[in-house]
């Protein structure tokens, strides 16, 4: 089925560009609707949740992401997009537990598989082990 309407959110945060598991879930997310709003955590965001700096800052990450959708800036409660914006599915990588989905007593919820090998927080693992 094919929504009108879906919700991803995520850091999509790597240093120079989107990496192949990013570009892949946001594929894939378009296969189940026509519109996909993104919401971007911010930077603030990673430092308080991931314990680090950002690998790109949030405009770098929010205009890489202009192409694949709405992109909308957040802080912390994905609740809140879901009221704002009105989405018909909430789309997600299949790491998560339907239990950890924000909204999923709301809204169906559709796990994308990630791309083997291609993580944020590997790439992160690599740069700072490299640098």
């Amino acid at each position: 089925m094919k929504y009108s309407k879906g919700l991803i959110t995520g850091c999509f945060d790597a240093p120079e560009k989107l990496h192949p598991g990013h570009i892949f879930i946001l594929e894939e997310a378009y296969k189940h609707c026509r519109e996909l709003i993104i919401g971007l955590n911010s930077d603030e965001y990673i430092r308080r949740v991931k314990n680090r700096e950002p690998m790109a800052d949030e405009l770098d990450r929010y205009i890489r992401l202009l192409p694949f959708g709405e992109v909308v800036l957040f802080e912390n409660d994905p609740l809140q997009l879901i009221y704002e914006f009105q989405p018909e599915v909430l789309i997600v990588g299949d790491d998560y537990s339907l239990d950890k989905v924000v909204g999923s007593d709301r809204l169906p919820v559709v796990f994308v598989p990630r791309l083997p090998g291609h993580s944020s927080s590997n790439l992160y693992v690599r740069q700072t082990h490299h640098s």
